[in-house]
């Protein structure tokens, strides 16, 4: 997590970098990336900030689903018992606790570590499926 926390000049930190980093080492197992090849690094480099991406293709504010802190810790417990079931290589168990973590609040850190599941157990429909739900604007053409 320091070395997110490094990457976005200290903007994240904490449980958010700690929960980017499990993300990102999901995807990048589950999608077969390596970060230090120079060759997938250069093919796989985008020319913008992700928030660039992000904000173009969703110029709307997402209205988040107000929740209790109660209800928010849960969440946040089922995205971590998800991370350890899928550091376990229980990738199914890890689906349903990321499913349920959604259920709560539909955090994107959620849908991603849902999405890297789904993609290590080969169900890549869920994966897309997923996505599209939170995120039919990315989906849509132009």
């Amino acid at each position: 997590s320091s070395g997110i926390n490094a990457e976005y000049g200290g903007a994240i930190s904490g449980e958010a970098a700690e929960s980017l980093s499990v993300a990102c080492q999901c995807l990048t197992e589950s999608l077969g990336v390596d970060v230090n090849n120079d060759a997938q690094s250069t093919t796989l480099k985008v020319d913008r900030p992700l928030q660039t991406i992000f904000d173009a293709a969703y110029p709307a504010p997402v209205i988040p689903k107000q929740v209790s802190k109660d209800e928010e810790a849960r969440a946040v417990s089922l995205k971590d018992e998800g991370n350890e079931l899928m550091k376990q290589n229980k990738y199914e168990e890890a689906i349903e606790k990321y499913s349920a973590a959604i259920e709560i609040t539909p955090n994107p850190i959620f849908y991603c570590n849902r999405a890297a599941a789904f993609s290590k157990v080969q169900r890549h429909v869920g994966t897309v499926f997923g996505l599209q739900l939170r995120f039919p604007s990315f989906f849509e053409g132009e």
